[in-house]
């Protein structure tokens, strides 16, 4: 029987400020607050982006070419057939290799609108390919494991382990967002 979203959460979302503060304490000084939230939200960005390459892959608009060192993806938009039909054909293989369950973690929806309207200069539409991109990952691991969990957050308050609610909470704060 195969159950998605059944198990509890392997992590917890936690007040990012919060979370960056004790980790600036514990280093002592190295490392200011402000330093580690701009790091997370830059990070935040770079998993939005990639989600939205391999999405955009898959769809046949665009061709991975490679990343260079600074974890930058490079893509050509002309797309290679019959690289994308293989890779299509293939997205469930990741998840063979995963011992155990198989986790899908989303990004914070708070975390998620402000690394888009980062890289899109406020545009926010682009949120709804990172929702496509979760619900076929969920979908392509289904397909090999027993047991998928999907986690997502909007805040410290609201968790959930459908990716549809979580999917319903990021259209949610888009239309908020837009509406300010």
């Amino acid at each position: 029987m195969k159950t998605t979203g059944a198990t509890t959460p392997s992590f917890r979302y936690t007040d990012r400020a919060a979370w960056a503060q004790g980790v600036a304490d514990k280093s002592k000084g190295r490392l200011s607050a402000d330093e580690i939230l701009k790091e997370a939200t830059e990070a935040d960005a770079r998993k939005l982006k990639s989600a939205q390459g391999k999405k955009a892959f898959l769809a046949g608009k665009a061709t991975y070419l490679g990343s260079s060192r600074s974890n930058k993806n490079f893509w050509d938009p002309a797309g290679n057939q019959k690289a994308i039909e293989a890779a299509r054909g293939a997205r469930y293989e990741h998840y063979i290799n995963v011992k155990g369950p198989a986790t899908i973690k989303a990004i914070d929806v708070d975390s998620a609108v402000t690394a888009q309207g980062k890289l899109t200069g406020g545009d926010l539409k682009n949120l709804a390919i990172y929702a496509d991109h979760l619900r076929n990952e969920v979908a392509a691991a289904t397909q090999v494991k027993s047991e998928v969990s999907f986690t997502g957050a909007w805040g410290s308050d609201r968790v959930t382990n459908d990716v549809n609610e979580y999917i319903g909470w990021l259209m949610e704060a888009v239309q908020h967002k837009s509406q300010a």
